[in-house]
């Protein structure tokens, strides 16, 4: 694995460990989803789950890292 593998392996695995950050990052990814299937039209919840899961992989990656945010 390259460097950048397992820096994703370690922050995924942060993410799972983590209870706040993976009900985070699943809700706006349920949101994308939604938003996918045509089932809701709101793109300010599309772009807040975009923002929500820019920030939960800049924490876990800081995490995984070796530091806290």
């Amino acid at each position: 694995m390259t460097p950048a593998q397992l820096l994703a392996a370690d922050r995924d695995a942060v993410i799972a460990a983590s209870p706040d950050l993976f009900r985070r990052f699943a809700h706006a990814q349920d949101v994308l989803a939604r938003y996918d299937r045509h089932e809701h039209d709101d793109e300010t919840a599309v772009n807040q789950a975009l923002t929500d899961i820019a920030a939960v992989l800049t924490e876990a990656t800081a995490i995984a890292r070796g530091g806290r945010q």
